[in-house]
């Protein structure tokens, strides 16, 4: 695998990383699965949720959660302030118990409050890669800057830019994808006219 297909599939990874955000004013479900010894949680276990608004709120004091085949699920009521929410799930069986803080986001179009930190670092590689591309007249390259435009531009339409996903994220998400099939197809081409030069 070159350090191109490398870089392009963690583009891909980097977004999951961060925390689950859900829609304000909607009701959702928190699954998290529970471990112990290295196993699934069997039936056993009772599991609870402690659930911390942003202003650090108590939301949610030992909610029960269901236990399902591989992990506990709470339903969740609809949540209005947007920001992150530190969540404490506990876990025991009478004998032995453990815990774990995670966290989820809360916006008002379901955009991931991290979309924009990303946006920059896909869409500032982007451009130097097209900057690369065109210094070293390197159509392979320009093509790969195309790609990443295509991928920005996607990013911008599924997650928004920081809580926004309106008309105008569209807009930046459409430039991007335009300018990146720009770039693709007239890079693709030229490399076309070229093996066909050296026949």
């Amino acid at each position: 695998m070159n350090k191109l297909s490398l870089l392009l599939s963690l583009l891909f990874i980097v977004p999951g990383v961060f925390a689950t955000t859900y829609t304000a004013n909607e009701e959702f479900s928190l699954d998290r699965e529970c471990f112990f010894e290295g196993d699934v949680c069997g039936a056993t276990f009772d599991c609870t949720l402690s659930v911390y608004d942003p202003d650090g709120t108590l939301v949610v004091n030992n909610g029960d959660m269901t236990h399902q085949d591989s992990y506990y699920n709470y339903s969740m009521e609809a949540l209005s302030e947007n920001g992150q929410y530190r969540t404490r799930m506990t876990c025991t069986d009478g004998t032995n118990s453990g815990s774990e803080i995670f966290y989820f986001s809360i916006s008002q179009t379901g955009g991931d409050e991290n979309s924009l930190n990303i946006f920059l670092v896909i869409g500032i590689l982007s451009i130097l890669l097209l900057i690369l591309g065109v210094i070293l007249t390197n159509y392979p390259v320009l093509a790969s800057a195309g790609a990443m435009f295509i991928v920005t531009g996607m990013y911008v339409m599924i997650y928004g830019l920081q809580f926004v996903n309106n008309m105008y994220t569209q807009a930046i998400a459409f430039t991007f994808i335009g300018l990146g099939l720009f770039f693709l197809i007239t890079s693709g081409l030229k490399l076309v006219s070229l093996k066909d030069d050296t026949f």
